[in-house]
């Protein structure tokens, strides 16, 4: 019921009603509207009315919020209650290891001011800044939950209306006729469900329940065709056109548009999954032939439709809340100019260096989430000071958004690989190290992009 209001609540809201009606529809308040209804699907019973009580506390009272003389007291002071809720859906529905990053640093933005320098924070007084993270338009409600709520559940509806109506599993069929070859049908249709996806894991999860056992039969061992699955789900993050909603983040903080992103994502994405076809074709095993299935066009459920693309909306929706107040809390504090700022007087010094230990950091910060939520926190972390020793822009985005990739594959945490393995009842630690072998341009080209832009078609 809650990811089909949901989704009819976005769907009205993106349907561009501002034009008759001369009024914003899709503004900070139907974005607390809708968060309210997406946690709500982390309670159970009666506590999921608060939430949604929440929410729309927020719609009918966000102006009184931001003008301080004419605020309703008691709608104000429940504010603070949005931190704590979110921080429980986002452990509920978005992963516990996000959830103690974001809580990490909201216990900076309340207690930074107590850290030694360089790191130490401006001091803040943690109500207003609990209410700043919970109403103001550059945190919680801000850009990443403007571009979730709009591009990404537009995308979202579509590819739901594509499995709803058969048509993907079309797609596959063709596949199948194509190749052969299990594993190559598992690189092709994990690339394709990997594009429109918003998790890596989520598709290691649907593809591989099928592929994994498939390439098991046809001779492959257990480590290897994990190792293939979690690989080609993942590579699908890079791969355009959606790239797993990262290239929409990515055009709205570089200010460039969607399409020139997706152009210059191709020929770098074409790159690894040839690759990958290459390691698989020369590492093959004796294979049957895999028939294709009797699937036919149907007419999407229109429920099933909406409630998929509600379910799906709703963890991404939590991810941007918390992506949100970290950004708020990197804006408040200074830590994101401190760190920028360091990493700026490494790279004056070894801009190889400084590329490294960017790599780090990305898959540090990086582990435990899914692929679009580590690109935007290091997007805000860490390009900055790569962009600032004079490194281009798009190649610099490209840098961190490769090596978030790299996060779901390599050890220790691997989500990929541990979903796949669970699958395969493979050990995960050397399904990781496997898939790191298939992977090995995904680690290679973000140095390319900065040497050499011209792969990015930036000339």
């Amino acid at each position: 019921m809650f990811q089909v209001a949901l989704s009819c609540l976005l769907l009205i809201g993106v349907l561009d009603l501002d034009f008759y009606l001369g009024t914003p529809i899709l503004d900070e308040r139907v974005f607390s509207l809708a968060l309210g209804l997406a946690l709500a699907q982390s309670f159970s019973g009666y506590w999921r009315v608060l939430p949604i009580i929440l929410g729309a506390v927020t719609f009918l009272y966000y102006d009184s919020f931001i003008d301080p003389y004419s605020r309703v007291t008691w709608a104000y002071n429940m504010m603070v209650l949005w931190i704590p809720l979110v921080l429980f859906g986002i452990w509920r529905l978005a992963g516990k290891t996000f959830a103690i990053v974001v809580g990490l640093f909201l216990l900076y933005g309340y207690f930074g001011n107590l850290v030694p320098k360089p790191f130490k924070a401006y001091p803040l007084e943690p109500f207003d800044l609990s209410i700043f993270l919970a109403a103001d338009n550059t945190a919680m409600l801000g850009i990443s939950m403007n571009i979730v709520c709009t591009v990404v559940f537009c995308f979202l509806l579509l590819g739901s209306a594509l499995k709803c109506s058969n048509v993907i599993y079309l797609i596959n069929n063709y596949i199948k006729r194509v190749f052969k070859d299990p594993a190559k049908i598992s690189v092709c249709s994990s690339m394709l469900f990997g594009s429109v996806s918003g998790s890596a894991v989520s598709n290691v999860v649907s593809t591989g329940q099928i592929t994994i056992p498939l390439m098991i039969s046809a001779g492959y061992s257990r480590v290897r065709a994990c190792a293939i699955e979690a690989v080609a789900s993942t590579g699908g993050q890079i791969m355009p056109p959606v790239m797993g909603a990262a290239a929409f983040l990515m055009a709205s903080i570089l200010g460039m548009s969607y399409a020139d992103i997706a152009i210059a994502g191709i020929i770098p994405a074409l790159i690894v999954y040839g690759y990958i076809l290459l390691a698989v074709h020369l590492t093959r095993s004796n294979t049957r032939t895999v028939p294709a299935d009797n699937k036919h066009l149907t007419w999407p459920n229109i429920r099933e439709m909406l409630g998929e693309t509600g379910a799906n909306t709703s963890s991404i929706m939590l991810l941007a809340a918390g992506v949100g107040l970290v950004i708020g809390v990197l804006d408040q504090t200074g830590l994101a100019f401190n760190l920028a700022t360091i990493l700026a007087n490494i790279g004056q010094n070894s801009q190889f260096l400084l590329l490294v230990l960017t790599a780090i950091i990305c898959i540090v910060l990086g582990m435990g989430m899914p692929t679009t939520t580590a690109y935007l926190i290091v997007a805000i972390l860490v390009a900055p000071a790569l962009i600032k020793v004079g490194i281009n822009p798009l190649s610099a985005h490209f840098f961190v958004l490769y090596f978030s990739v790299i996060s779901m594959l390599s050890p220790p945490v691997a989500l990929s690989c541990l979903a796949a393995a669970n699958i395969g009842k493979a050990d995960p630690l050397r399904v990781s190290l496997y898939s790191l072998l298939y992977a090995a341009p995904i680690i290679i080209l973000p140095f390319l992009f900065v040497y050499i832009p011209a792969l990015l078609l930036v000339f």
